[in-house]
């Protein structure tokens, strides 16, 4: 009912509504549910994140099976564009991700009070769902993105040197702008973190067992 519509809204990015059948997906909360595409889609994007070209790992970055897999975690496509490029998404994604949940939260309330007339209200509810879809389904590449501003010469430290960036050496990780840019992403990471395990819990949260998107 509306009841559990709203529930799912506020605690998981998620507004169930029915999709056109070539983008129907059912996503089963029980113990059962059966190893999916976006299952698929998640393992690949944490083998990518373990076997990356950053650490000791040697991977052949011409072979046709890594470049086949590698544009899921888009991180990969971003780096060689430039920082301003890497920055220019990362906050477009934050804004968007942001301004989601606050609609969500929104469409909850208004679904809790009856309130479910109109066609904008459909149109609305459209999009986040597309939206929690994306997120659902990327959700590692996602978290990688953020965290990768955070990815500095640490060590560096503790030889008197400065914590550049691995990707971006110009880029001083202690030092404006990118002292910001990471204060923020820490936030940004935060807020993801626990709307992603607020969706991962919900089948104890929630008296709803499916969720259609």
């Amino acid at each position: 009912g509306h009841s559990c519509i709203a529930h799912h809204s506020l605690l998981s990015f998620s507004i169930p509504m029915q999709l056109p059948a070539t983008q129907q997906m059912q996503i089963d909360a029980g113990p059962e549910a059966e190893f999916s595409q976006q299952d698929l889609v998640v393992f690949l994007q944490f083998f990518l994140v373990l076997f990356n070209t950053t650490k000791s790992w040697h991977i052949n970055k011409d072979f046709f099976l890594y470049k086949a897999i590698n544009w899921i975690l888009f991180k990969s496509m971003l780096v060689p564009k430039g920082y301003t490029s890497y920055m220019t998404l990362f906050y477009i994604l934050a804004v968007v991700t942001t301004a989601g949940q606050i609609a969500t939260v929104w469409v909850a309330v208004k679904l809790r009070g009856g309130d479910v007339s109109g066609k904008w209200m459909a149109r609305l509810t459209g999009i986040l769902q597309m939206m929690a879809w994306a997120i659902f389904t990327f959700w590692p590449a996602l978290l990688d993105y953020f965290v990768f501003l955070w990815d500095c010469k640490w060590p560096n430290l503790s030889t008197g040197g400065t914590a550049h960036h691995l990707a971006f050496p110009e880029q001083n990780c202690l030092a404006l702008p990118h002292l910001g840019h990471m204060l923020y992403a820490g936030f940004g990471l935060c807020n993801f973190s626990g709307m992603i395990v607020l969706w991962v819990s919900r089948e104890r949260l929630l008296p709803c067992q499916r969720v259609h998107v």
